[in-house]
């Protein structure tokens, strides 16, 4: 979980989405 968390932290919109919905977050990281 912390290589998809990590990447999402570098785009920095998806920080506030992981902490509110983590599993969409893990959903648009999939996709990419």
């Amino acid at each position: 979980m912390t290589l998809w968390i990590n990447g999402d932290w570098i785009t920095g919109q998806g920080a506030s989405r992981v902490k509110r919905n983590p599993v969409i977050g893990r959903g648009v990281m999939a996709r990419q």
